[in-house]
């Protein structure tokens, strides 16, 4: 299936990687500049100087400058810093921040001018720092208050605690005036090499996308054209030779069946007395073309016999306005005569229906009673033609091609499938010496023989 649509596969997979190219090979080239900042928790120099507080791993720091970089606070004050030193808008490029290792965080931007990219990691990184030191004081005065409040109740309970207590508080206040929670220990310098964009990859990736367009393509087309839409299509997939392409009024395209009945009689050596109609599936238009064949050979003036061996189906009766029994199972059970089962349907057409048996069809028309009437009929008529059962619902007729000389499969265009056609010409490939040939119905008007 895919090697049938590899043209439309690489076709999408050369456009689309095409395309890519000549979109990003015309894009301005980004550069990146990064920061890097240290992370510290003041507390932990109050451990340092005596004070028992707990400690933020270098971990959450990193996490909490990070978070930092999205504060609206830092943003509000980046813009209003930008704005100042009158950085055009246009060349600014998003910002990110990652934590490079525990306590060490990287503060980037991206734009078209590396020297805005890195005029901005480093007022990203001050503002950064900026935030967090408000924060920490913070943190660091409201330890501070608890401390006093804890204090003032030693001393009136402890009264000799009351220096220890006055050391530490003199220990934070310290802290919080001389420590820095974060520090540029690497600010942001101008990269001579661009970042991007990355005109290969972006190319392959295109490729990649346009060979997974390809392939759905192709699963789609394919999809689409599971249904047989053309004469010359139906007949390479069942391989056998285009005998007419009929239009969707068959019934009066006479000229066209004349050319059927011609066909016909090139495809043996032999005098081709006795022929099949079938199809693959029901409605595919096998009745119509049966008794249309029959009286085309009435109009060339031969003497005709019309079957009905549709035994389980039969609506040729129907058409022709005439009683469908008794007909050709009372015939074979012996339960009427010839002259019961007959019916007259023209100057120079005769018609057996199908008729009712009490046996079932396919012992009827396997058994040589009916083989041997076949064989009766076409010594006694000039043409035979039998309509029949579809080929892959039931096997009735595949037990009675053995009886006749050619057999004729009809397919309906934009109806059939692949699948049906397939299995059809299975069937048939059981009679290697049985001449056949197909008739497609329902043509487009282009293709219509005759």
């Amino acid at each position: 299936m895919l090697r049938a649509n590899r043209g439309v596969i690489v076709a999408l997979t050369l456009v689309v990687g095409a395309c890519s190219y000549l979109l990003w090979s015309r894009q301005t080239e980004f550069y990146e500049a990064t920061a890097t900042i240290a992370c510290t928790d003041p507390l932990a120099d109050a451990g340092v100087v005596g004070l028992a507080a707990s400690r933020a791993p270098a971990a959450v720091q990193s996490s909490l400058c990070v978070r930092a970089v999205r504060d609206r606070a830092v943003v509000r004050r980046l813009g209003r810093e930008l704005e100042r030193d009158r950085t055009d808008p246009e060349l600014l490029g998003p910002t990110f921040a990652s934590a490079d290792r525990p306590g060490l965080v990287l503060v980037g931007s991206i734009s078209t001018d590396p020297d805005v990219a890195a005029q901005v990691a480093n007022e990203m990184a001050e503002q950064v720092a900026v935030v967090r030191r408000k924060e920490e004081r913070k943190r660091l005065g409201t330890a501070i208050s608890s401390l006093e409040r804890s204090r003032e109740r030693l001393a009136a309970r402890f009264p000799t605690r009351r220096v220890a207590a006055l050391m530490r508080l003199f220990r934070l206040r310290t802290v919080r005036a001389l420590s820095d929670p974060v520090e540029i220990v690497d600010p942001a310098t101008p990269q001579d090499a661009a970042v991007g964009p990355d005109v290969l990859r972006n190319t392959l990736l295109g490729m990649l996308f346009g060979f997974t367009l390809g392939i759905v393509a192709a699963l789609l087309r394919e999809g689409v054209t599971m249904r047989l839409r053309r004469a010359r299509e139906i007949e390479r997939e069942l391989e056998l030779p285009l005998l007419a392409a009929l239009g969707a009024e068959r019934r009066t395209d006479k000229e066209a069946f004349k050319i059927l009945r011609r066909n016909l009689s090139f495809l043996s050596p032999t005098p081709i007395r006795a022929v099949a109609v079938t199809s693959a599936v029901p409605e595919e238009g096998k009745s119509t073309v049966a008794l249309a064949l029959a009286r085309a050979h009435v109009a060339a003036g031969r003497r005709t016999l019309l079957i009905d061996c549709d035994l389980r189906r039969g609506r040729l009766a129907d058409e022709l306005g005439v009683a469908p029994t008794p007909g050709l199972a009372e015939l074979l059970e012996g339960r009427a005569k010839l002259a019961e089962s007959s019916r007259l349907a023209g100057d120079g057409l005769t018609f057996i229906p199908p008729g009712e048996g009490e046996g079932g069809p396919a012992e009827l028309l396997e058994s040589p009673t009916f083989h041997e009437f076949v064989s009766w009929a076409a010594d006694e008529y000039d043409r035979v033609v039998i309509d029949t059962s579809p080929l892959l619902p039931v096997a009735d007729t595949l037990l009675l091609l053995g009886a006749v000389d050619a057999v004729v499969v009809c397919v309906r265009a934009s109806r059939a499938s692949r699948g049906d056609a397939q299995l059809a010409r299975q069937a048939l490939s059981g009679f290697p010496d049985l001449p056949a040939g197909v008739v497609v119905t329902s043509a487009p008007a282009r293709e219509r023989v005759g």
